[in-house]
């Protein structure tokens, strides 16, 4: 699935640059960010909870 994604943002950042991967949950609210820095020097058994950041910032305007 990892490298399905990666392919998908890789192929897509000819238009674009993306650095961050935003994780949703299954009903699709956000619990966190993950760079990709961060995912493509991940170990391959690491599941991205463990290495995406929780911690976020709320506005409300």
């Amino acid at each position: 699935m990892a490298e399905t994604l990666i392919f998908t943002l890789v192929f897509k950042s000819l238009w674009f640059t993306v650095y961050y991967l935003y994780v949703m949950d299954a009903e699709r609210r956000l619990t966190g960010i993950v760079s990709l820095r961060e995912l493509v020097t991940s170990q391959p058994e690491q599941i991205i909870g463990e290495i995406m950041t929780r911690d976020r910032v709320i506005l409300k305007l």
